[in-house]
């Protein structure tokens, strides 16, 4: 799972020896060795993303408490565990302050929200969630988009205000059967989304395109 750094001035990447696995940040240059920002005899990283400021790299590992955890690593401060939960799905906030993250799937259990750089620290939960994998932020970072499972209202894609940045309001409810998969535009905030015609534990089904506003 290499990860190019956002200014593609360094890449890290996973590596395994004898003593376990690790990872390393090479600079984009030959004869390098690089840093190793983290290492593991028993829990093994996977899914490298960097912050976007370039100064951390978040991946998962196995974790005794929760299963999976969401660990933070970087070439100045020591790997810590900042979030735990399984499955584990998220996205950084522009400005690297913190991430949107969905553990579990859906019913008890399960979490949706924002999280600090602080340990384990959710901000709230935002919904129930429904059967989707992970939230998204849109490109100008003012709407955020998920999958709600909601005992009077039944399942539904829903986008709202970013409710860090505006006072929290839902713009698009859309109703779905099955599982979601969803995606934001890199340049608009236009969300697509697929989802099967009927409840399965699928996601594919007719593509479908909603505009935030």
């Amino acid at each position: 799972f290499p990860a190019w750094s956002p200014d593609s001035a360094k890449i890290a990447s996973i590596g395994v020896d004898r003593e376990g696995s690790f990872i390393r940040v090479l600079p984009d240059e030959a004869g390098t060795e690089g840093t190793e920002i983290y290492r593991s005899a028993d829990r093994g990283a996977i899914y490298l993303y960097w912050s976007p400021d370039g100064k951390a790299v978040s991946f998962l590992a196995n974790n005794p408490e929760s299963g999976l955890a969401l660990y933070l690593a970087s070439e100045t401060e020591d790997s810590r565990v900042l979030v735990g939960g399984a499955p584990f799905y998220w996205q950084w906030q522009a400005d690297s302050t913190g991430m949107l993250i969905h553990t579990g799937f859906t019913g008890e259990g399960s979490r949706l929200g924002f999280t600090t750089m602080q340990s384990d620290t959710l901000v709230e939960n935002l919904a129930p969630p429904g059967v989707f994998q992970a939230p998204g932020i849109s490109a100008s970072g003012n709407y955020i988009a998920y999958a709600e499972d909601n005992e009077f209202r039944g399942t539904q894609v829903i986008i709202q205000n970013n409710p860090l940045s505006a006072a929290s309001e839902v713009k698009r409810e859309v109703k779905h059967e099955g599982a979601v998969a969803l995606s934001w535009s890199p340049i608009e905030d236009k969300l697509a989304f697929t989802a099967p015609a009927e409840d399965a534990p699928a996601v594919y089904g007719q593509l479908k395109l909603l505009e935030a506003e």
